[in-house]
């Protein structure tokens, strides 16, 4: 009896430890790819479907009934930095656009530079900002429709409408570059109300923040601060260039809050939004304040 037990103790252990050795297969990694329909529509069509005029608060892209509204585009906001809040910009050559998404914590999924194509059916856009002579001036978003107005997109259905294709490149998401050549140009758009600049990704090369911002920090612990862009250094023999329409906003929950303004010119990346007459830009990472 007690030979047959230990026999069966060995099998067991035999048997154990071959289930040990047992390899699982990982799950395997697929790059994601678009098979819908093909793109047909731009940025700029979406931006179309907006009636500001004041006789209506939020318009429809394209009713689910209608023929595909299909937009190729390309993420260029971040929430990583804690900047961003339950949003997710992109553009196309023709534009940029803020999407409105019930979800926080986006952003290993949507990288900055990846591909997707919106299906807009059944969303809706509008323009959030300040009514200055009758017009709203301000940045245009999409989502859906909630109480007038656009509202965020439920996360559990955002894979209805954004699609992703191929992995993400920094190179995709092309940056317009501010700076002494074109600083006139760009303050001229703000007073725009289809202005062209608004929700890029932009870079302010060689700016000087006000005096009054002098070491302190992009942000407090309270609440969001704001610091104002007042010149674009010059060079040798040219006096620097005032600037009066730019600030650089940044949220108390971002996480490069602390981070110090130079007396020094330096350069400044991130998202071009707008309020008014008043433009104001978002950095996305701490990698986007270059001292």
């Amino acid at each position: 009896m007690r030979k047959n037990i230990v026999v069966l103790f060995l099998l067991g252990l035999i048997v154990a430890f071959s289930a040990c050795d047992k390899k699982y297969e990982e799950p395997k990694f697929e790059i994601p790819k678009y098979t819908g329909p093909a793109a047909n529509r731009t940025i700029a069509d979406i931006k179309a479907q907006y009636d500001n005029t004041g006789t209506a608060h939020v318009d429809s892209i394209a009713r689910k009934s209608d023929p595909d509204f299909i937009v190729r585009a390309v993420v260029v906001s971040s929430d990583e930095g804690g900047n961003f809040y339950k949003s997710l910009v992109v553009q196309d050559s023709t534009g940029a656009i803020e999407i409105e998404i019930n979800k926080t914590g986006m952003y290993p999924e949507y990288q900055v530079g990846q591909v997707v194509y919106i299906k807009c059916n059944g969303l809706c856009v509008d323009m959030y900002g300040k009514k200055i002579s009758g017009e709203i001036k301000g940045y245009y978003r999409m989502g859906w429709i909630y109480q007038d107005a656009v509202g965020q997109i439920n996360a559990n259905f955002v894979d209805d409408y954004i699609f992703k294709d191929g992995l993400p490149k920094v190179e995709n998401a092309s940056v317009y570059t501010i700076d002494r050549n074109n600083i006139y140009i760009v303050e001229a758009y703000v007073d725009m109300a289809d202005d062209p600049m608004v929700c890029r990704l932009v870079e302010i090369q060689n700016c000087i923040f006000n005096e009054a911002s002098f070491g302190k920090p992009l942000s407090g612990d309270i609440a969001t601060t704001e610091h104002r862009i007042a010149w674009i250094a010059g060079t040798e023999g040219i006096p620097d260039i005032p600037v009066s329409k730019i600030i650089v906003r940044t949220s108390n929950y971002a996480t490069f809050r602390g981070m110090k303004i130079p007396e020094t010119p330096c350069t400044v990346r991130g998202i071009l939004s707008k309020y008014g007459d008043t433009y104001q830009l978002q950095l996305r990472v701490k990698e986007d304040f270059i001292k």
